[in-house]
C-alpha cells in the first residue's frame, strides 16, 4: 500500500491548465514546478485563496505566490483591490 494519497481530479484539472499555460509561454514546466501547484492547489485551492486575509496572502512563499498570481490572471480567483494586488507583488 502506497503512502500516498489519491489525487483529486480537480487538483489535477489545475495543475494541467498552469502547466499548459507555462509550456504555451516558453516557460519550465516540469515536476519542482507543477508539484508546487499541486501542493497549493491542495492546500489552498482556488477558492481558498478569496478566504486568505491580505497579511496571510503576503506571507505565503514566493513560489506559491506565482500560482496565485497565474489564478488571478486567468480569472480563477480575483484580487481584494489593485491596490492590494500592487502591494502583494
Amino acid at each position: 500500500m502506497s503512502g500516498s494519497s489519491p489525487r483529486r481530479a480537480d487538483v489535477e484539472a489545475l495543475v494541467a491548465a498552469y502547466r499548459a499555460d507555462l509550456i504555451a509561454a516558453g516557460m519550465f514546466a516540469e515536476n519542482p514546478v507543477t508539484s508546487v501547484a499541486r501542493m497549493f492547489f491542495t492546500r489552498v485551492g482556488a477558492g481558498g485563496w478569496a478566504r486568505l486575509s491580505l497579511a496571510e496572502q503576503c506571507a505565503l512563499p514566493l513560489k506559491d505566490r506565482r500560482v496565485a498570481g497565474w489564478l488571478i490572471v486567468t480569472g480563477r480567483a480575483r484580487p481584494r483591490s489593485l491596490l492590494n494586488w500592487a502591494v502583494f507583488w
